[in-house]
C-alpha cells in the first residue's frame, strides 16, 4: 500500500478509534489581513519547546511583511498549560498559541478564547482525511490546526541486536526473550525515566491500542462519565501486569524513579541499555546525543494472534485567540506556519504529516515503526476523554507500581474513584 493511501486510511480510522504552495511567498499576498492603514501590526505568539522551525517561519513572514511585528515566547508544554489559564482570565492571551485536544480545549472555545478556524479553507483542504478529527468540537468548529502525527515506539540499538543475533520483536513474548538475552549478558534491556510523569504513559499507551482500543473503540469515551470502568477492563489490567512484569524481572533499570527522560536517552546512547520507549518526539533528542550505533525503531507489540492497533496521536497543534485584536492577521500567520516547506522542516525529526501535500523524509527509526503499523487501526493514545484529574492518578499509580507499593488492579480502582469524584 502506498504511503499516502495508507495515511489517509489510518487517519480516517481515528474517528472509529474514539480519538487523530511553498514558503517562498507569503500566504498573506492578496488577502485582507486587517492592515489597511499602513501602521505596524503586532502579534504575540507562544511556541512550545522544540518548535524552532516555526520561529524560522515567523522570521520569514516578518521579512515578507515589514508592517508586521511578532513577539515570540518559547515555553515548555506543561508550564504553558498553566500559564494560559491565567492569560485567559485576564483577557491577555497571545494571538497564536499551542492547543491540545480534549474537553478543556472545547471549553476554551465555548468561552470565546479559541477562534473557529473552519474558514481557513485553503488550509483545511490540505488535511489528510481525519487529521482534524480530534481538534473539532461536537458542532464541527475547528479550534486548532494539526502539525504532526506522533507515534509511540521502541528505539533499539541495531548493533547490539546484530551482535546477539536478535530480530525486532513482533510479539510480547519475543520482546521478553530479547530482554532475557541482554540481561544474561550484563546489558540492561530497557531504559526509562520514571521520574517524569509522562514517561509512565509510554508502555501503557503503546499496548492499550491493541489491548483496549481496537477491541472496544468506545471504551475511553465511556470512562469520562464512568459508563466504562477502568477496573473492569481486562485489557487495561493486562497492559499494567505486563508493565509490572518488566519491572519485577529487572528488565527496566534499577533506580528508574530517579531517572529523567534526558537521562534515559543518555543511558541508551551510552549503550548501557539496549532499548528505550518513548515517542517520535524523542528521536531528535537521541540523535543529538551522537550515538555511535545505528538507531532502529519498532512498534510495542501485543500478544501473538491479536489484532494490533497503531498507537498514534494528533493531540493538538496551534490555535488563534478568539479575542485577538488582529484576528485575520493571526490566521494568516498561522497559515504560513503550516505551509509545506515549513512543516517538512519541522517534521524531519518527528513524525508523519497530517497534510496531504507535505512529504517528510522520516528518520530511520520512525520509518521502521511506521512501516510495521501499515494498515493498522489508528488509536489516539492521549487520555483526552478521561475525566479531569484521572490522568494524574494514573501517573502516580504507575510510579507506585514501579516502587513496588501498588498493584495494577489498585491503580485502575483509583482511576474509577477519581472519575466518580470528578463527576460529582
Amino acid at each position: 500500500m502506498k504511503k499516502k493511501k495508507y495515511l489517509a486510511w489510518l487517519l480516517a480510522a481515528a474517528v472509529m478509534c474514539g480519538t487523530l504552495a511553498g514558503c517562498g511567498q507569503s500566504s498573506s499576498e492578496g488577502k485582507d489581513t486587517g492592515n489597511q492603514s499602513g501602521e505596524t501590526k503586532k502579534l504575540d505568539v507562544v511556541l512550545t519547546t522544540g518548535h524552532e522551525a516555526f520561529q524560522n517561519a515567523i522570521d520569514k513572514y516578518v521579512e515578507q511583511n515589514p508592517d508586521v511585528e511578532v513577539n515570540v515566547q518559547e515555553i515548555p508544554t506543561e508550564e504553558f498549560k498553566t500559564i494560559i489559564k491565567t492569560k485567559f482570565a485576564s483577557d491577555d492571551a497571545p494571538d497564536i498559541f499551542p492547543v491540545f485536544s480534549g474537553d478543556e480545549a472545547e471549553s476554551y472555545y465555548e468561552n470565546g478564547y479559541l477562534a473557529d478556524l473552519s474558514d481557513m479553507e485553503d488550509v483545511v483542504a490540505r488535511f489528510e482525511e481525519g487529521a482534524d478529527s480530534t481538534l473539532r468540537t461536537e458542532d464541527g468548529a475547528l479550534y486548532g490546526l494539526p502539525i504532526e502525527i506522533q507515534l509511540i515506539l521502541g528505539y533499539y540499538n541495531k548493533d547490539l541486536f546484530e551482535q546477539y543475533d536478535l530480530e525486532v520483536p513482533k510479539t510480547w513474548d519475543e520482546l521478553l526473550n530479547i530482554c532475557e538475552v541482554f540481561q544474561e549478558n550484563g546489558i540492561t534491556p530497557i531504559a526509562l525515566g520514571h521520574k517524569e510523569e509522562w514517561v509512565t504513559q509510554m508502555i501503557s499507551y503503546g499496548l492499550n491500542a491493541t489491548k483496549i482500543q481496537v477491541k472496544d473503540p468506545e471504551f475511553y469515551k465511556g470512562t469520562a462519565d464512568g459508563t466504562s470502568k477502568f477496573a473492569e477492563c481486562s485489557g487495561f489490567l493486562d497492559t499494567l501486569e505486563k508493565y509490572q512484569d518488566l519491572i519485577e524481572k529487572g528488565y527496566i533499570q534499577e533506580g528508574s524513579l530517579s531517572t529523567t527522560a534526558d537521562q534515559q536517552y543518555e543511558m541508551f546512547v551510552r549503550e548501557e541499555a539496549a532499548m528505550t520507549f518513548t515517542g517520535t518526539w524523542g528521536n531528535a533528542a537521541i540523535e543529538n546525543l551522537g550515538p555511535e550505533f545505528e538507531l532502529g525503531g519498532f512498534q510495542i507489540p501485543g500478544d501473538e494472534g491479536e489484532v494490533f492497533g497503531a498507537s498514534a496521536s494528533i493531540n493538538g497543534g496551534y490555535g488563534v485567540y478568539g479575542k485577538s485584536d488582529n484576528l485575520e492577521l493571526a490566521k494568516d500567520l498561522l497559515a504560513f506556519m503550516v505551509s509545506p516547506d515549513i512543516l517538512a522542516e519541522y517534521l524531519q525529526d518527528k513524525g508523519p504529516s497530517p497534510y496531504s501535500d507535505v512529504e517528510v523524509d522520516l528518520r530511520t527509526a520512525i520509518k521502521e515503526c511506521y512501516a510495521m503499523e501499515e494498515g493498522q487501526q489508528l488509536c489516539q493514545f492521549d487520555n483526552i476523554y478521561w475525566a479531569p484529574g484521572v490522568d494524574a492518578v494514573f501517573y502516580k499509580g504507575v510510579q507506585e507500581m514501579v516502587a513496588g507499593t501498588k498493584e495494577p488492579i489498585d491503580i485502575l480502582k483509583s482511576m474509577d474513584e477519581a472519575t466518580e469524584k470528578a463527576n460529582k
